[in-house]
């Protein structure tokens, strides 16, 4: 993610931390922070940001309670309170998808368009791949 800006400039005064919290499809929080990160210090050097100083590697058992997991989101932790709000940032990948639950959530969620072409569903060659495959 990136640093907090006021009016377009970095401004991690008051920040104490950036917390990183899963949603479910609605957009809603599930359980607690699955990362904080602090703000380390000035996140430009030589008028480019340091993505490592804004950077959080999460995973989740999505077997268990994260289940409902769909996205990433992060909030602000300012003077000590924590902002109802946040940006989010990521969408969750499940590294144990097979080929076939790819194409099947994809087809689902309107990532693919698939025409009928004599009786038979073709979009494009990748497509028409995976299809194979699975």
């Amino acid at each position: 993610f990136g640093p907090a800006t006021v009016r377009g400039e970095i401004n991690e005064t008051h920040i104490s931390e950036y917390r990183v919290h899963a949603l479910n499809l609605f957009g809603e929080r599930i359980g607690e922070a699955v990362a904080v990160v602090r703000p380390q210090g000035p996140a430009v050097a030589d008028e480019c940001c340091d993505i490592g100083k804004h950077a959080a590697v999460v995973e989740l058992d999505l077997s268990t309670t994260w289940r409902a997991a769909k996205r990433l989101m992060v909030s602000i932790v300012a003077d000590g309170l924590e902002l109802p709000v946040g940006v989010e940032v990521a969408a969750i990948a499940d590294r144990h998808e097979s080929q076939r639950d790819v194409l099947l959530r994809q087809v689902l969620e309107g990532c693919l368009n698939f025409q009928i072409d004599g009786g038979n569903f073709t979009d494009s060659n990748s497509t028409r791949q995976a299809i194979g495959a699975a």
